[in-house]
């Protein structure tokens, strides 16, 4: 009985040994050319757009991504379980091919990705023609063939008469589940470089901005609206603000926007009403604010004073010029909400005096 067992176990160790022979030897021959056919149409991809390979040469681009992972996932098999590395013929020549091409690469993605995170979205297409979201693939295929490269050149030593005791359940198992899990991690990768090349990029553009520059980026319109009040009101002036809720958070905070009016003196009025004696607590100004937080909570719309209110009269920001300068525009003092809602939706009433 052991007798007949051992030889179903040899014939069947033979049957198998064949079959994955004639694996191998097909796979080296589909690695050395699929590897260079998916580089091919991968870079027109980044040259071109998404889904340009699949229109007009009706390949999909995924699959040969998929495919090149997986016969490389079989070269580093074939290396780890038998030893064996390839010598003399084209796998070695595209490994060796790849090994060069692999740091230009990331080179350039990172500088594409720095570039378009300076600039706006798609500067670099615009500019270069290039796509750095299509190159991205790319990248991370040479990554992946540089890391089976270094195994195979340096494979793990393993006495191929042990080879079919390691080929186990559990062990196929983990090796397709290690190559899922490189393919799941590649998202992320890309994730972080992107990520990482743009806050690079924006801390170096920061260092050489000026400080106008760099509180305009923090604070946005309500550091040009200030500037605006400083060149139109004196520096002794007491200014009615918003009440400090939604959506003026800033421009209604009186601790937090006296840093970029003092001396000015700012009190909180009341939403659908003055909310304050304007006489006793000589108000010199009134603040049309529009408000500087996007509405998607709470009820409040945009706009206030939300009362009507007759001043000596009023002066409208038309529109900031790159370096945050206000264009302005006087009108008679007369102030409708319902009128102004047209327009920028940033100024100031001056109160008129008794």
């Amino acid at each position: 009985m052991n007798g007949r067992f051992t030889e179903v176990s040899l014939k069947y160790k033979n049957f198998m040994e064949k079959i994955y022979k004639k694996i191998t030897r097909w796979n080296k021959k589909i690695f050395s050319h699929i590897v260079p056919l998916t580089y091919s149409l991968l870079l027109i991809e980044s040259l071109t757009y998404r889904g340009f390979v699949k229109k007009f040469l009706v390949l999909d681009i995924t699959f040969l991504i998929f495919c090149t992972v997986l016969s490389g996932f079989l070269l580093l098999l074939e290396s780890y379980f038998f030893n064996k590395q390839p010598k003399g013929n084209l796998v070695v020549f595209v490994l060796k091919f790849n090994h060069l091409l692999f740091l230009p690469l990331c080179v350039s993605y990172y500088i594409l990705v720095a570039v378009e995170a300076e600039n706006y979205p798609n500067f670099v297409y615009s500019t270069f023609h290039l796509l750095p979201d299509n190159l991205a693939p790319l990248v991370l295929l040479s990554a992946y063939l540089l890391i089976i490269n270094k195994f195979i050149v340096r494979p793990i030593k393993i006495n191929p008469k042990t080879v079919w005791e390691k080929i186990n359940f559990w062990n196929v198992v983990l090796a397709i589940s290690l190559l899922f899990f490189f393919l799941f991690l590649a998202k992320d990768i890309l994730f972080t470089v992107r990520s990482s090349a743009k806050t690079i990029s924006e801390s170096i553009g920061y260092i050489n901005k000026s400080k106008e520059e760099k509180m305009r980026d923090r604070f946005g319109v309500v550091y040009d609206f200030a500037r605006f009040i400083r060149e139109n009101t004196p520096e002794n002036s007491y200014i009615l603000i918003p009440p400090q809720e939604y959506p003026w958070p800033m421009t209604g905070n009186v601790l937090f926007f006296r840093y970029f009016l003092y001396p000015r003196r700012l009190i909180n009025g009341g939403t659908y009403e003055v909310g304050v004696d304007i006489v006793n607590e000589k108000i010199d100004y009134i603040l049309i604010a529009k408000g500087e937080l996007k509405l998607d909570c709470c009820g409040f719309d945009y706009g206030w004073p939300k009362f009507k209110f007759s001043g000596e009269k009023i002066i409208l920001v038309d529109t900031y010029d790159e370096k945050g300068k206000a264009t302005t525009e006087e009108m008679p003092g007369e102030y409708d909400p319902k009128t102004f809602s047209d327009t920028s939706g940033w100024g100031l009433i001056k109160i008129r005096k008794r």
